[in-house]
């Protein structure tokens, strides 16, 4: 959540005694593979940038907890009304949001008949997958294989696989 995006550049290297003093010294040493996340996410960031707003694309999430249609938005806030603003803020800055609805009444509708609002019964959510828009699934695939080890590790097996892969990288970078 939020904008933050840390990535570790260098991790401590193996201990070694200062001739001088006898103190244990350990030197950070560069992460070359993290190095090159961060070079990379900043070329995705620097390409964002120079992007036409129509040409990007924009997730908005709206909150929905329990879930169920019923609870879309939050606790004394008029959430379809912000979110009606806020788009069309950005159709105005450029951005391709499609037809917008006349209200935030009627924004609402679009929401609960067609936005991912999942509900809790199985019935309502088997119903709801046939209008929901999908991804091929070697778009996927591909997407997926571009995730780091670590993010992989954890979807696929957990927080313990998150904690295997991380692991991994720091048995690399030397560390024990």
């Amino acid at each position: 959540q939020g904008s933050g995006q840390p990535i570790v550049v260098s991790a401590a290297g193996a201990p070694r005694a200062d001739r001088l003093t006898g103190i244990e010294i350990r030197q950070p040493e560069p992460l070359a593979g993290e190095i090159d996340r961060l070079v990379a996410r900043a070329a995705n960031w620097q390409r964002l940038a120079t992007r036409a707003n129509a040409d990007k694309r924009v997730a908005i999430v709206y909150y929905n907890h329990p879930p169920g249609r019923q609870n879309i938005g939050a606790d004394n806030l008029d959430a379809p009304a912000s979110l009606l603003e806020i788009l069309r803020a950005m159709k105005a800055a450029g951005y391709t949001t499609g037809n917008l609805p006349a209200s935030p009444e009627a924004l609402l509708e679009m929401i609960m008949a067609s936005g991912v609002n999942l509900p809790e019964d199985r019935a309502a959510l088997r119903e709801m997958a046939g209008r929901v828009a999908g991804v091929d699934a070697a778009d996927y695939r591909r997407w997926f294989a571009r995730l780091p080890e670590r993010v992989r590790g954890e979807m696929e097996q957990g927080p313990l696989g998150r904690l295997h892969a991380e692991v991994l990288e720091a048995e690399r970078a030397g560390e024990r």
